[in-house]
């Protein structure tokens, strides 16, 4: 694992990538081996989202009632996640810088690494990181560095959901899997007093955590990462 560039459009140039491949366990199954390739360190932000649409023309999709993606670019300013995007917002930005949305196997090897952690950091859940944190928007990267998985990705856990280009096994057509867990999920559960919280941790908060949801779904808790052959 390596951090690098594939090279090619030079906005890329300014995005931080992360090299990983290798034998992985999806879903602690049977081992694949999965081909080197490469990925965002974190999921796209605002700033690299208005910059796609200042240079395309490209019109996002997302618009619930009146709120949209710029509603929380306002809010919460250039260093967040960019939310509120659909599952074609996502593949039109990656494919503009000459990339592609990652499988689902991919971001669960760039989340749990090739020691194939529950969590990023290792398999027992942590609650030190983020304590004191208000959850009211997505945690900032300086606590979830703190977090970081062993590929040096950050953002899994506690940051946004996120949309990923393997198609769910569904009777229905058009919808994606969405892995990981966003700052929402860790806020209903930091409230949690259950007996017995650790079922719910590896649902909704470890990097097994998968949703499905139809490409024209968007929330203020749902981003994307890239990633590049």
């Amino acid at each position: 694992m390596s951090s690098g560039s594939p090279g090619g459009c030079p906005y890329r140039e300014q995005l931080s990538l992360v090299e990983i491949g290798g034998d992985f366990h999806y879903f602690r199954q049977k081992k694949t081996w999965v081909k080197p390739f490469f990925i965002t360190k974190c999921a796209i932000k605002n700033r690299d989202y208005i910059e796609f649409l200042r240079l395309t023309g490209y019109r996002s999709e997302c618009c619930v009632g009146s709120i949209g993606w710029t509603d929380y670019y306002y809010r919460w300013g250039e260093d967040a996640p960019v939310v509120m995007v659909t599952h074609n917002d996502a593949k039109s930005f990656c494919s503009w810088i000459g990339g592609r949305l990652p499988t689902s196997i991919e971001w669960e090897f760039s989340a749990r690494g090739s020691n194939e952690r529950l969590f990023p950091w290792g398999d027992v859940w942590r609650s030190e990181w983020y304590a004191g944190l208000d959850f009211e928007e997505p945690i900032a990267d300086v606590y979830l560095e703190e977090v970081a998985a062993d590929s040096g990705c950050i953002g899994f856990v506690a940051g946004v959901k996120e949309w990923t280009a393997t198609a769910g096994h569904s009777v229905e057509e058009d919808v994606w899997v969405i892995k990981g867990s966003s700052w929402k999920d860790l806020k209903f559960l930091s409230g949690t007093e259950f007996p017995d919280r650790y079922p719910l941790l590896r649902r909704d908060l470890s990097c097994e955590a998968t949703t499905f949801q139809k490409s024209h779904f968007c929330s203020n808790d749902l981003g994307f990462r890239c990633a590049f052959s």
